[in-house]
């Protein structure tokens, strides 16, 4: 049984390019199809970084001093809950010794 899909290697094919036609090897023309057949495909992980690195570029990033008041903001803020949380926790303390 033989495959029907391949063209002999030693017969030439007509190949129509920009209006004109060209006698070309069958074997030059599958391997130019295959050599297109893989550049098609582009590699996921590349496509990925180059997104990410797209995407990075769009961001507007803080400047340092923007950056040093809000950490500064959020420091006091977790001191004021600790302060609260731990007052709160020695005031059921208290009243639990009470009880006991």
């Amino acid at each position: 049984m033989s495959n029907n899909n391949q063209t002999p290697t030693n017969e030439n094919v007509e190949v129509k390019t920009d209006n004109k036609v060209v006698e070309v090897k069958a074997k030059d023309v599958a391997k130019d199809k295959k050599k297109k057949d893989k550049v098609k495909k582009p590699n996921k992980m590349v496509k990925a970084i180059k997104d990410t690195g797209n995407e990075l570029k769009k961001v507007s990033w803080p400047s340092f001093k923007q950056v040093v008041k809000q950490t500064g903001i959020v420091l006091v803020v977790v001191l004021v809950f600790a302060l609260v949380i731990f007052g709160f926790e020695r005031l059921c303390s208290w009243l639990t010794g009470f009880l006991y």
